[in-house]
Order: C-alpha cells, then structure tokens, then sequence
C-alpha cells in the first residue's frame, strides 16, 4: 500500500514529498519503506513560457510539476505513462473482485502454487487461447 504523506517536514526543501510504502510478508512481519520524490511547483505563467520543456521532462524522468494559479494549487502536469499507472491502480482498488483475484494470486505465489510458462501456455491453450512459452 502507498500512501503519499500530506505532512511533509518542516525542516524538507520545498518540493520534497516523502511516499511511504509497507508490504506485509506474512502476519508477524511488515517491512516499511520510504521514497522521496521531487515535484517541482511553478507559478502558471513560468509554466505557460516552458510548457515544451516541462512535458518533455515529465514523459521522461517521471517527474511530477505542480502548477499554481495566483499562489494557490491548480494542476498538476504529469508523464502519461505515470498517469496511465495511476489510473489502472485506481481501476484495481476499486474493483474489489478483481483486487480480491490479485490478492489470492499473490498468496498462491507465496504457497508455490503458481504456473511456470509451460503450465500457463498449456492451460490458456486448453481454453482456447493460444500462447506461445518462452
């Protein structure tokens, strides 16, 4: 689970945003993590003038530029790919079938339950989806 902290420290450049993620290994052991991202905030007409420059970067290093209107948030202008991820997260979360599907799969792996690449290509054959294994 991500979650992006809305209390970022006083003492972090602006711009810093610390992401905090856990990941449970089993029920006695929750491994923790943090990531910094940086998000650059620019007034909207700095933003208009180097529009060009700012997709670029954002399609190609993942960064995340707020824009700000008379001071306050307005936008954001992220990479397409990353908006695409965020979307198809968002699509999970809130398909809780299909969350429940992943979560049982993810269990299964653990176990050693899963297919290797001759096992799936052999059953999704089975019911009529050709695949080729690697």
């Amino acid at each position: 689970m991500v979650k992006e902290s809305s209390m970022a420290s006083p003492d972090a450049p602006r711009g810093i945003v610390p992401q905090f993620e856990t990941r449970t290994l089993n029920s006695a052991w929750t491994e923790f993590y943090a990531r910094i991202l940086y998000m650059m905030t620019l007034p909207l007409a700095d933003a208009r003038a180097q529009l060009s420059k700012l997709v670029h970067e954002a399609s190609t290093t993942h960064e995340r530029i707020e824009i700000t209107k008379n001071g306050h948030r307005a936008a954001v202008l992220m990479g397409i790919d990353d908006y695409d991820a965020m979307r198809d997260t968002i699509d999970v979360l809130c398909d809780h079938d299909l969350l429940r599907t992943h979560l049982r799969g993810q269990r299964d792996l653990a176990a050693s339950q899963g297919l290797d690449g001759q096992e799936l290509s052999d059953a999704m054959r089975n019911v009529g989806r050709g695949v080729n294994a690697k």
